[in-house]
């Protein structure tokens, strides 16, 4: 044993010489010492091209990655340049390769100890393959976990036509047209993620679809999801006509002078066109998961939580798409990301029986609710409470300032809602629930609060868990009544304040009861609409995307995309948080100028700040931006009926602002907390997964030199983006910039399935 680390630390110098690779020994065999490149050993293995379906062989070397600027999350041990992995689990984390070494080995030593004699013991470790890999003093970090994205309607998206960033009727028209062309017999048009902002404000209207469309049924949603465009031909297939009634929970919007659809859908309403689009096929959604799969991976994203197509498709839309797409994939050993799946919250009994099926059909499966692999998890439900604020159906406890005479959409019932929670808390599920609008927010955060206390009552709590982790999620937590609102959040969190069911609850999960999901990306797509939608009080920082509330009041807030209502860019939402604008458009251009041709981004926000709209609305503009900057270091914001807690003064909410590390926190520690994935991923810790992604440069370079980050000033003119370089899954390369082709481009799919 002794010999084996002398000899491994002799090894040290040659190793550093290799640039750019990994460099390949077997302890034992000095003619097993060579340089290698680093994706051939570590992802590939040995080729054969003539082989088209084969299982690779188990990787049961130990792989050092050294030199390093390794940040990792983990409060033990922040940093560190060296990390050891063997089997996809990291096995030491630390700053000197002798001590690694010897950590691992004597580890291995200790473990296999009571099993084996010792000297079989030391002439295994005498045999150890170790594979070390220069790091090249580039930055390292956990893979990003994005809690909450929509991975087979994204994956849809980028084969279907894009409206993100058009900025005239004409241009719409045109991308439309294109598509429509492409299509065979029967096919629909479909796709969308416009914003009627880009062009001034007017919503589209059935005719814009009409006229390009050749009589084909045509569809497409706004970029938030919750608003849809609907072309006559698609409405006479829905039999949507002037004497249609709205659904519960949706609306159809109405010629004022004639009343006819205009083609606008709302919320519920949607599902009356969505239930007669042809549902696209396992192997178009298949295609689709890959799309996602590799667009997330050349961004850094490791773990996904997926929210389905729910409820803007049918019920069972989310049940296939885990049955049919996500299950087979890890099945195969071919589902490319680690994926939380959800279902919908009114189908919990539905879950129930199929997780008591599969456990009784998998008994060597380490959880009912994982498979062994680690891919692919289950056991989330997913409900809706209301809306957006750009579709004016975030449920709000005030009307809305540019239509006084509404106050939002309530998508489901306060009665039914704290019935389907206390069902699914009994049986042990985790529920996320989407909640934009303050009154929403409010009325989760107490339907949770009340599950909790039913379940304690009735001793189904602790016993019942299947899936680890927090109870509840809140996504978006967009929009706030006040501080009493974060504090009423933080007493949900900590176990409706009991200690006793605090820590029984918990079970040593280190987690929460209940977790906030946030978007940064949504601020910046959202920031032009704040003001005229809720004026300048409900507008300020401490009320509209509260990040630094959540904080103050003691939450660990994850960060998520929503994609694809947004790109998928968590370095551009770090970099939201932080500032809360987007990044300048030198910036992003900066940015694309160090990625290749193929892999260049729409960097989000960046698009907002220099549109032409912006130098047409200037003059009026500025009078709001100007009052929405000054009341977002105010103090007040509190709910006319909702007091603010003597120990969190609305003054101090409004001055708290996110640091890079709680940003870059929200990104992966806390976002695999809300994921339920805390004890998996999220840190580079001794005995978690090896996912992480290699950058360009240090998250530190998003901050200006000799500058202090403050929320709500829109001041920012510096700083620079980090680009993804590589990315490790399991402790295998899955991800190489230099390596992959363009993942928009690599699945133009769709008209040709």
């Amino acid at each position: 044993m002794r010999l084996t680390l002398l000899v491994l630390l002799g090894i040290v110098a040659v190793c550093r010489g290799a640039q750019g690779g990994a460099t390949f020994w077997r302890s034992g065999d000095g003619s097993g010492l060579g340089c290698h490149d680093a994706r051939a050993v570590c992802a590939e293995g040995p080729r054969d091209d003539s082989r088209q379906q084969r299982t690779p062989p188990v990787d049961t070397r130990l792989h050092v990655f050294y030199n390093g600027s390794i940040w990792t999350a983990d409060e033990q041990v922040p940093t560190a340049s060296i990390l050891a992995v063997r089997l996809g689990v990291i096995q030491a984390v630390g700053t000197s390769l002798h001590h690694v070494l010897i950590d691992v080995l004597q580890s291995a030593q200790t473990v296999n100890s009571a099993n084996a004699p010792a000297a079989a013991v030391s002439a295994a470790a005498a045999d150890q393959e170790i594979v070390l890999h220069d790091l090249q003093g580039r930055f390292v970090m956990p893979g990003f976990v994005d809690a909450h994205t929509h991975i087979i309607p994204g994956g849809l998206a980028l084969m279907r036509v894009q409206l993100r960033a058009v900025r005239s009727r004409a241009q719409w028209e045109a991308r439309v047209s294109a598509a429509a062309a492409a299509l065979g017999p029967g096919e629909w048009v479909l796709g969308g993620l416009w914003d009627e902002s880009e062009w001034g404000g007017q919503l589209p209207s059935r005719e814009w679809l009409d006229q390009v469309c050749g009589g084909r049924p045509a569809y497409v949603t706004r970029h938030d999801s919750h608003l849809g465009l609907a072309n006559s031909a698609a409405l006479a297939q829905a039999g949507i006509n002037s004497a249609t009634s709205d659904p519960d929970g949706g609306t159809i919007d109405r010629d004022p002078a004639t009343g006819q659809p205009t083609g606008i859908l709302r919320e519920r309403a949607m599902q009356l066109v969505a239930a007669h689009i042809p549902e696209p096929s396992v192997r178009i959604r298949r295609a689709a998961l890959a799309a996602a799969a590799a667009l997330a991976l050349s961004r850094g994203v490791t773990s996904v939580v997926d929210m389905g197509r729910y409820p803007f498709s049918d019920e069972g839309s989310s049940w296939r798409d885990l049955q049919e797409v996500y299950l087979p994939a890890m099945e195969s050993g071919e589902l490319p990301v680690r994926l939380v799946a959800n279902v919908p919250l009114s189908s919990w009994d539905r879950l129930q029986a199929w997780v008591a099926l599969r456990a009784a059909q998998h008994p060597r499966q380490p959880s009912p609710h994982h498979d062994a692999s680690g891919r692919l998890f289950w056991g989330g439900l997913q409900e809706f409470l209301d809306g957006s604020l750009g579709s004016h159906t975030a449920l709000l406890w005030e009307p809305y300032t540019d239509d006084p005479s509404s106050h939002g959409t309530r998508m489901l019932p306060d009665a039914r809602l704290r019935q389907l929670l206390r069902q699914a808390v009994a049986a042990g599920f985790r529920v996320s629930l989407h909640a934009i609008g303050d009154r929403a927010v409010d009325e989760v955060a107490a339907a949770c609060e009340d599950a909790l206390a039913a379940a304690a009552v009735q001793g189904d709590g602790p016993a019942a868990v299947v899936v680890p982790g927090a109870r509840f999620a809140i996504e978006h937590v967009q929009h706030i009544s006040g501080p009493n609102t974060s504090a009423a959040l933080a007493r949900v969190a900590r176990g409706n304040g009991s200690d006793e069911h605090r820590q029984s609850s918990q079970q040593g999960s280190g987690t929460h009861q209940l977790q906030v999901v946030t978007n940064p990306l949504h601020l910046l797509t959202d920031r032009d609409m704040l003001l005229p939608r809720l004026g300048p009080e409900r507008a300020a920082q401490d009320r509209s995307f509260p990040f630094g509330a959540l904080l103050a009041a003691g939450l660990r807030p994850a960060m998520a995309s929503d994609w694809p209502v947004v790109d998928l860019q968590p370095l551009t939402s770090v970099y939201a948080a932080i500032h809360r604008c987007a990044p300048p458009p030198a910036t992003a251009a900066d940015l694309n100028a160090r990625l290749p041709s193929g892999q260049r981004m729409e960097v989000v926000g960046v698009e907002y700040a220099a549109a032409d709209r912006h130098h047409h609305h200037h003059d009026h503009q500025e009078p709001q931006q100007q009052a929405f900057n000054s009341s977002a270091t105010a103090p007040g914001g509190g709910g006319a009926a909702l007091a603010a807690p003597a120990n969190l003064p609305a003054g101090d909410l409004a001055e708290r602002h996110v640091g890079l590390d709680e940003a870059l926190r929200a990104h992966t520690s806390w976002a695999a907390e809300a994921a339920g994935l805390q004890g998996l991923v999220g840190r580079l810790a001794v005995g978690l997964r090896a996912d992480f992604i290699e950058l360009d440069l240090s998250p530190a370079a998003m901050l200006p030199a000799g500058s202090t980050p403050r929320g709500g000033s829109g001041m920012w003119q510096g700083g620079r983006l980090p680009a993804v370089l590589r990315t490790w899954l399991d402790g295998a390369l899955v991800y190489d910039q230099q390596q992959q082709a363009a993942p928009r481009q690599m699945f133009r799919l769709y008209q040709v399935m």
